[in-house]
């Protein structure tokens, strides 16, 4: 029987679940972490644990908005698969940012998802984008700027119009959000092995913040490099589980197949 360490969406947490495992008090007592919820459920937990050097599995349950993409159904099905070892890990690279400020370092933050410069005023920003030193716009205006990872490319990235990856891949997307129609570009796919830098123009009069994985990081930074970090987290799935498929219909069809 697994050893789990049991992470509950706030509205669940009074709820009992019947799972087929030894529940944990502590996360260093146990195996694996499992999370019972949606993807935003999966992605604090994620955050959260992560130094544990745990896989994750996630179990959906979540209203007609929640998607799942990263967890499993919560079905018999699913629950009998994961308690016999028919997982399949993917394993995915968190993106790290090196924050900095006038040539000044600050701090280095991480995500699994994606994080992004945008606007806190009435101004578009206007941003440097390089990628690996070769600058690809000198500026590029628009209301923010966002690197997502692969699994980060069906959420914040996809809502503004970035391209959608495989899950199982590592590579990034670099997306404009709302940029201005005459630069003719919105999105970009990258290999795991580039360096996205972006450095903020007049940042006294286009103020900005940065965000990691929804979380604000704060407002003294002008430059961001980006980058594949070699911090992993490995996210387990059923074997009959559809998570590719998930993405596919997204990918092909700008919705949830039917």
């Amino acid at each position: 029987m697994k050893k789990i360490f049991l992470v509950c969406r706030e509205d669940l947490r009074e709820e009992s679940f019947c799972l087929p495992w030894e529940q944990q008090a502590e996360p260093s007592a146990a195996e694996v972490i499992v999370v019972i919820g949606g993807d935003g459920t999966m992605l604090h937990a994620i955050q959260r644990y992560r130094d544990f050097n745990l896989p994750f599995i996630g179990l959906h349950k979540g209203g007609p908005s929640s998607i799942g993409f990263i967890m499993n159904e919560f079905n018999q099905q699913n629950l009998e698969e994961l308690d016999s070892d028919k997982i399949q890990f993917i394993e995915s690279r968190f993106l790290a940012a090196d924050l900095s400020s006038d040539g000044q370092s600050i701090k280095t933050v991480y995500a699994f998802n994606d994080v992004n410069f945008e606007r806190t005023g009435t101004q578009a920003l206007k941003v440097d984008v390089s990628v690996n030193d070769e600058t690809y716009f000198a500026p590029i205006q628009c209301d923010g700027i966002l690197v997502a990872s692969a699994t980060g490319s069906t959420a914040y990235n996809a809502n503004a119009g970035g391209a959608i990856l495989p899950v199982d891949s590592n590579n990034l997307i670099l997306t404009a959000i709302a940029p201005q129609r005459c630069f003719g570009w919105n999105t970009s796919a990258l290999s795991e092995n580039e360096t996205v830098s972006l450095e903020l123009v007049e940042s006294d009069k286009r103020p900005a913040r940065f965000v990691a994985d929804g979380v604000n990081q704060g407002m003294n930074f002008t430059k961001a490099d980006i980058y594949s970090s070699p911090k992993t987290v490995r996210i387990g799935f059923a074997e009959n589980s559809n998570f590719r498929k998930k993405v596919m219909d997204l990918q092909f069809r700008g919705r949830i197949g039917r």
